[in-house]
């Protein structure tokens, strides 16, 4: 009898449901974060005529995490359910099996034969005798006898919805998507004789999400969230190479917020971002920063001897208002340019760590031509149960037709390390490391002579 009067209820209920189809969408916003995800909200205008309405969602990508879906407007949302897409093997697996077929790669590359398998995977045997094994046929074009299916379907999300008021009602959704991302571009411009930086700021995003986003709202979000990985799309898709080169715009990103605490820049513009498309967008542009040509060589405990090796070349400099940044520099690659008559030419590089306000950054760019370190003596004397002595010579050489200086980096591999005997003082002194600076003279040679005594 419970179970007669609840078909009756239910039947009753679907008789008097309202299908929400009518609807436009009003403004998308998305929000890019450096982990490969990014987060849509769209504000949609819905029509629900009847209360309860059923409201269906195609959602625009197989990349879109279902579990993060959700739905607000002024109302109840009395059920949620989500159809998964149909895979390419549910309708073909058994009608397939001899049939002529055709495959067009994601690159292009055609080939032809007959099915042999088409279940968990695709097999085929071509007309030279090959086999080919297709396991994700995302990006594959399928032709049967030169009729082509649709393989792909997209996923839809069913609200069963109890508006306060019938009519217009706005509402808002927002997921998650994966294949999408960002990463700071940077390109720096060197003047050697005024030892001043111009240093030009990118938004390197590469949207490979399967969403074509147009004329959106656009912020990017520089921080390390915890995001929870597992979270899986309704189908795994390999990132694959973007469609076309970076494209540059004209306008840059507004001065960056805090939120929560990370990071976030809001572009000023609305932003059309394609499938498979990069896009550089300028986050900053500032000129004549200060820095410094630091040359550096690593000094381990046993070291190579009577070698001449290349010290390492790094561009140190602050982020101060001083030095005309002062705003958070996200992290990301840079490349190095020296003007040079009018010219400029590629000179290196290098990956900058997010770096604050006030915090400097030392950025490797290459190795040094003419200065070379040259290490002639590394002795170790036990002295005691506990204590060994080492004694070095230092050879610094420069080749250049100007003075010059390289940064020696000790570090010792034993702890309780104490400085006995220098004819350099160091600039830095650290339980772990010594930092000296050694002069060179143009054309000429320095040498480093210290002695150290560490602990077993």
């Amino acid at each position: 009898m419970n179970k007669l009067l609840y078909c009756v209820v239910f039947l009753l209920l679907c008789h008097s449901l309202s299908f929400a189809q009518d609807y436009s969408t009003k403004s998308t916003s998305v929000t890019i974060y450096q982990n490969n995800f990014a987060t849509v909200q769209q504000t949609l205008e819905l029509k629900l005529n009847e209360s309860p309405s059923l409201f269906k969602y195609q959602i625009p990508s197989i990349n879109v995490i279902s579990s993060s879906i959700f739905l607000t407007y002024d109302g109840e949302i009395l059920e949620q359910s989500i159809s998964a897409p149909r895979t390419p093997f549910d309708n073909w697996s058994e009608t397939s099996i001899g049939k002529e077929v055709t495959i067009v790669s994601p690159n292009g590359q055609t080939f032809k034969g007959k099915v042999a398998k088409f279940d968990d995977e695709l097999i085929v045997t071509t007309n030279e005798g090959n086999s080919i094994f297709l396991k994700d046929l995302e990006g594959f074009t399928i032709i049967f006898n030169n009729y082509q299916p649709e393989l792909f379907k997209k996923p839809e999300v069913h609200w069963l919805l109890k508006p306060k008021k019938t009519g217009t009602n706005l509402a808002n959704i927002v997921f998650h998507t994966s294949g999408i991302n960002w990463k700071t571009k940077y390109f720096a411009f060197l003047d050697e004789n005024k030892q001043r930086m111009n240093l030009f700021a990118y938004a390197n995003i590469n949207n490979q999400s399967g969403i074509d986003f147009e004329n959106v709202n656009l912020k990017i979000v520089e921080g390390e969230l915890n995001y929870q990985e597992n979270y899986t799309p309704f189908k795994s898709v390999a990132i694959s190479e973007a469609r076309s080169q970076p494209m540059l715009s004209s306008a840059k990103f507004e001065t960056e917020e805090s939120l929560f605490e990370y990071y976030q820049y809001k572009y000023p513009q609305k932003v059309t971002l394609k499938n498979k498309e990069n896009k550089l967008l300028q986050l900053f542009a500032t000129e004549n920063i200060p820095y410094k040509k630091i040359f550096v060589y690593n000094l381990y405990s046993y070291p190579q001897l009577d070698r001449k090796e290349k010290p390492m070349i790094y561009i140190a400099f602050k982020n101060s208002k001083d030095n005309n940044l002062g705003m958070l520099l996200p992290k990301g690659d840079v490349d190095f340019y020296q003007k040079t008559e009018g010219n400029i030419e590629f000179i290196g590089q290098s990956s900058l760590k997010t770096a604050p306000v006030g915090d400097e950054s030392k950025l490797f760019v290459g190795n040094a031509t003419d200065l070379a370190v040259e290490v002639k003596n590394a002795e170790s004397v036990t002295i005691g149960q506990n204590r060994i002595e080492r004694r070095y010579k230092v050879v610094c050489h420069n080749f250049k037709n100007k003075d010059a200086s390289i940064e020696i980096v000790y570090y010792p591999d034993l702890q309780s390390m104490e400085l006995i005997k220098t004819n350099i003082q160091p600039k830095e002194k650290q339980p772990m490391k010594l930092v000296f600076e050694v002069p060179i003279k143009a054309n000429s040679t320095s040498e480093l002579n210290f002695i150290v005594q560490v602990q077993k």
